[in-house]
């Protein structure tokens, strides 16, 4: 979860986003006031770059743990959309469908071509419609 999450419209109640934002403040805090004490007991016994090195290491080895653990989130309704509407046009064969179906495709186009000259502006267009319906 991002700060931005917690600026985004929310179902949940406004003042349990404010304890998870003050939860996370204070859990960075404590994490950081601690890799700095760890750090200074380190430098007698390895010394700075070392203590350093050991510090960024042990952090990235517990971020990448729970990076792992956390898993993947679920899409959303837009990037599931997407995901369809890019499937469906990457098996979509504009040649194999051309070939197929040459001929209604030609005579689709023949009256559209006929009939759509016939309306001069969409009034009359939208009357036909109705009437189809």
């Amino acid at each position: 979860m991002t700060i931005l999450d917690y600026l985004l419209y929310s179902p949940e109640s406004r003042p349990s986003l404010i304890t998870k934002a003050l939860g996370c403040f204070f859990l960075m805090l404590g994490v950081t006031g601690g890799a700095f004490f760890l750090f200074e007991a380190l430098i007698p016994v390895v010394g700075y770059g070392e203590s350093g090195a050991i510090i960024c290491g042990a952090l990235v080895i517990i971020s990448v743990c729970f990076l792992m653990i956390g898993g993947r989130k679920k899409p959303s309704l837009q990037e599931e959309a997407a995901q369809k509407a890019l499937t469906f046009f990457k098996d979509f064969d504009i040649e194999k469908t051309l070939k197929n179906n040459a001929l209604p495709l030609s005579v689709l186009s023949l009256g559209l071509g006929l009939v759509l000259p016939q309306f001069k502006n969409a009034r009359p267009l939208s009357e036909f419609v109705k009437k189809l319906r």
